[in-house]
């Protein structure tokens, strides 16, 4: 699909790639125009690492995002999948919690959403205590969408070297780095 905002010489152009093609391709123009965006689940990056962004959030009527706090101990400025600088840490907790939070710094759509990479995504609209036995589910870069149960409260997870991690949900559900 082509967006309402390729001008006519654009069209013209992908017209002929698209016709060059034969039956296995078709082109649409959709009513709207694509828009960049970045939602949780996906792959940020920052030097030579790669997290994934947790939620969108809101804080002081700025927009901002959530993630690991292990990563942004170590990187302070965050791209999208692309290498697009989108934002710069405002806060960062690791050891004893793990949160970082990153302050938009780009003009780029950031939905209360998070990709369910099969096309589309899950609206967040809220959040809520966790319970043991709740049904959770999880996106993430490294790979991408499962889903499991609580199975504790108040867990404590020694990474090594003094990092001790306090109050964490305990899951079935797996990770991988960067998820």
């Amino acid at each position: 699909p082509a967006d309402r905002a390729v001008a006519d010489a654009g069209w013209a152009k992908h017209t002929k790639v698209v016709d060059g093609l034969g039956a296995v391709a078709e082109l649409q123009r959709t009513k709207g125009e694509f828009k960049p965006f970045i939602a949780g689940g996906d792959a940020i990056t920052g030097g030579s690492g790669r997290c994934s962004l947790g939620f969108n959030v809101v804080k002081g009527g700025e927009p901002f995002f959530l993630t690991a706090g292990h990563c942004t101990e170590g990187i302070t400025d965050w791209s999208d999948a692309n290498g697009t600088q989108i934002g710069s840490n405002e806060s960062s907790s690791f050891p004893d919690n793990d949160y970082g939070l990153v302050k938009y710094t780009a003009e780029v759509e950031h939905p209360s959403e998070v990709n369910l990479y099969n096309g589309s995504a899950q609206a967040i609209s809220g959040a809520a205590e966790a319970t043991v036995g709740m049904e959770v589910t999880r996106s993430g870069s490294t790979t991408q969408v499962h889903d499991g149960k609580v199975t504790g409260l108040d867990a404590t997870v020694n990474y090594g070297n003094g990092d001790i991690v306090n109050g964490l949900i305990q899951t079935d559900v797996c990770a991988e780095p960067g998820d």
